[in-house]
């Protein structure tokens, strides 16, 4: 679907002579909110990290199946919630049925759109 969006931008398909011209102001406004609206279904992958700890490369090579690494992060304190290469929420750890699970704790709705947009704008 994404793909076909694409292509519809880069090389318009031939249309019959009573169609609108592609090629006008209003034919590239409706190509590009198709593409938009094709984004909107696009998945994207969030990744929320537990903490981190630092080793030394004996440690990290020594490590066995039950070894328990301590982390920098107070079990109360909110995780960093990151989407692609940005940190977009902070949000508390769970348990969601028998999955574990996050509940956002950061972020507005104003902010979460504004760079939602721009995320979809930059790809």
């Amino acid at each position: 679907m994404l793909t076909q969006a694409i292509f519809e931008i880069a090389a318009p398909m031939p249309t019959p002579a009573n169609a609108p011209d592609t090629r006008t102001q209003a034919g590239k406004g409706a190509a590009q909110e198709k593409l938009r609206a094709s984004l909107k279904t696009v998945p994207l992958t969030l990744r929320a990290v537990l903490g981190g700890a630092e080793l030394t490369k004996a440690e990290l090579t020594s490590l066995r199946r039950g070894d328990v690494i301590r982390l920098d992060t107070l079990i109360r304190q909110d995780l960093t919630v990151w989407l692609k290469d940005r940190e977009f929420f902070s949000a508390r750890a769970g348990i969601c049925g028998k999955h574990l699970a996050i509940q956002i704790t950061g972020r507005g709705a104003q902010q979460l759109a504004k760079e939602a947009e721009e995320v979809e704008r930059y790809p």
